[in-house]
């Protein structure tokens, strides 16, 4: 009796957010790439989204839309 198995194919991304609550004045805040980093996950539409720095508020804000 001979297994058949299908393959599947996704996609993972690992993105590394940086620190939501840090660097205000800076002019890369979370505030100034919230949208470019929401654009860049929708345009990758990734399977498996991995993040590293992520605070509570960044995952909020990403869960939201």
């Amino acid at each position: 009796m001979a297994i058949v198995l299908k393959s599947q194919q996704f996609s993972v991304m690992s993105y590394n957010i940086r620190c939501g609550n840090c660097d205000d004045a800076n002019s890369n805040n979370w505030e100034s790439r919230k949208e470019m980093l929401l654009s860049v996950i929708k345009k990758q539409n990734p399977t498996i989204l991995a993040l590293q720095e992520a605070i509570p508020l960044q995952l909020s804000f990403l869960k939201a839309n």
